[in-house]
């Protein structure tokens, strides 16, 4: 008699009769004991579309390697596609093995994410005990047999802390499910934030939201940080909130071990990966993992790293007059052509699109243009964006508040307006990694008006990760900027940071506003009750370090 495992709409025939079931976070598992045995059929079946490209495929045992874009049987439209990456029926499994099948959106919709649904199936060598969570279903080099860890959400229930959400805008419980309810295991093996990778391999909308790209990383972003304030609040039924971490489990898991495990992680990038951190450290917490936390942010970090704390050294190494092309762009000593006269400064334009003058960093108002030789200075009256128009400009004139003092030939760098750039506050950057040089540091400016600011949707997230228990140093300068960025008029009234508390959207466009609900309520409460002092006014690092491991 043949084994017949379900996995929401797809189904895996096994010659055998054997024991299955779903995990915790409803991933599918079949006991084989000794021995092998065959799939004979998966449906739905592997067809070709109307260009005849392959679509629904499957993989047996895919690995995460080491780059973003590893050959692939799944989906003939999409990039790295192998025809010999294919499992074709019938299927030689034994314990240890894992399938994952996919179901193609048809037609594609760049961003949206190219399937409609995905099922893994792992392969046990005995039954799955109760209450256990399967590990990825993305292998990497060295893996052996899949593993499982067990978590107590019951207990985590009873005893975490529960934030009251009257006036809170959460959506309805089906439709949070409908995105976050998807089961997503490719984050693992195509990661990249172009066509191919996450975008297109996580199911269709698993961000949700009537947006263009409803897959790119701040959308989905935007569902994780409402996701983590609905765990962090009594919004909706008990039973609602244990399924609700269960499936935060489950994400967390397919993303943390591959990426942890293989030594490949996942780093910054504009306004791409900002969401795949929350679950992977809420499943770490709940599998008792905690001591993982650090290992994971330095392989895989996301566009979190572009948050960071200002201290001395870095005010020294970075902040100050250089010559360097790869440290920002704003401190970069430039030696002036001829000078239009007047009350316009007119500055040399200086790399490429990998160095140098960047397009996203800025010149903000009241930087102060300062002469080397005799620390003569000028104030520059507006924001300029440094080459915003492309990589043909060579000078770029910057108006003044008075005549300009400067003349050709003179050496001049700018710095921050006063007050900007104090040791213990916290900035963000495009992608992060100023000391020893790590990244684009170039990108930089202490402008409000770098256009990526405002792309990150991470304040949900992360408020709500740090007032259920979840603290780490590492993830304490997103928490330190994400305050800051919500303080009205930091650094200046006329340089305010933007918001990086947003809405999300249901499929069916419904907006909600959790995060800003969550963080107007609480987030004073967070930071200084929970940690005794509002962390915007430490200054030093090692002492918001050690308040922060208490």
């Amino acid at each position: 008699m043949a084994t017949v495992v379900t996995m929401g709409g797809v189904s895996f025939t096994i010659s055998g009769n054997y024991s299955w079931g779903l995990d915790e976070a409803g991933v599918a598992w079949v006991a084989i004991p000794t021995g092998t045995d065959t799939i004979t059929s998966i449906t739905p079946s592997q067809t070709t579309d109307s260009n005849g490209d392959l679509i629904n495929g499957a993989m047996l045992n895919p690995v995460r390697g080491a780059t973003s874009g590893p050959n692939q049987g799944f989906d003939e439209r999409q990039g790295n596609y192998d025809a010999g990456s294919v499992a074709t029926l019938p299927i030689t499994i034994q314990a240890g093995d894992i399938v994952i099948k996919t179901v193609a959106k048809d037609p594609y919709v760049h961003r949206a994410g190219g399937f409609t649904e995905i099922a893994s199936l792992h392969v046990l060598s005995s039954t799955l005990p109760s209450g256990e969570y399967l590990g990825s279903s993305i292998g990497w080099s060295g893996k052996s047999t899949p593993v499982s860890y067990s978590a107590d959400v019951d207990s985590w229930y009873s005893s975490r802390p529960v934030y009251n959400s009257t006036g809170f805008s959460l959506p309805p419980y089906a439709d949070l499910m409908e995105s976050l309810g998807q089961h997503y295991p490719l984050f693992g093996f195509a990661w990249g934030p172009g066509d191919y990778g996450y975008q297109s391999f996580s199911p269709y909308r698993f961000g949700g939201g009537n947006a263009t790209h409803p897959n790119y990383g701040r959308y989905i972003g935007q569902m994780m940080s409402l996701v983590m304030v609905a765990l962090a609040t009594n919004y909706y039924t008990e039973a609602q909130t244990k399924q609700i971490a269960k499936t935060m489990i489950g994400h967390g898991l397919q993303w943390a071990d591959p990426l942890i495990f293989s030594s490949t992680g996942v780093v910054t990038d504009g306004g791409h990966y900002q969401w795949h951190q929350p679950a992977v450290l809420f499943a770490l917490h709940l599998t008792g993992r905690s001591s993982e936390y650090s290992d994971f942010m330095a392989l895989s970090p996301g566009n979190w790293d572009q948050a960071f704390q200002i201290t001395q050294a870095l005010i020294d190494s970075d902040f100050s007059p250089h010559s360097s092309t790869i440290k920002p762009s704003m401190w970069r000593e430039r030696t002036l052509p001829a000078q239009p006269g007047g009350s316009t400064l007119r500055i040399p334009i200086a790399g490429t699109s990998s160095s140098g003058d960047y397009y996203q960093t800025n010149i903000p108002e009241g930087a102060i243009a300062t002469r080397v030789s005799d620390g003569e200075t000028g104030v520059v009256s507006t924001t300029y964006a440094l080459n915003d128009a492309g990589q043909t400009l060579t000078t770029l004139d910057v108006v003044l508040n008075d005549t300009s003092p400067f003349v050709e030939g003179d050496v001049i760098y700018f710095d921050a307006p006063s007050g900007w750039m104090n040791v213990g506050d916290f900035d963000w950057a495009l992608r992060g990694g100023f000391a020893n040089l790590v990244g684009q540091p170039w990108k930089y400016s202490p402008s409000a008006q770098n256009a990526y600011r405002g792309l990150q949707t991470w304040s949900g997230a992360i408020f709500a990760l740090y007032a259920i228990g979840i603290r780490d140093s590492s993830i304490f300068p997103v928490l330190g900027y994400t305050y800051r960025a919500e303080k009205t008029n930091i650094p200046s009234a006329a340089n305010d940071f933007p918001s990086i508390v947003q809405s999300w959207q249901t499929i069916d466009g419904s907006t909600y506003t959790a995060s800003s609900d969550f963080y107007n309520a609480y987030a004073d409460d967070v930071y200084s009750s929970e940690v005794t002092r509002d962390l915007y006014i430490l200054r030093s690092s090692s002492a918001s370090i050690a308040l922060l491991s208490q």
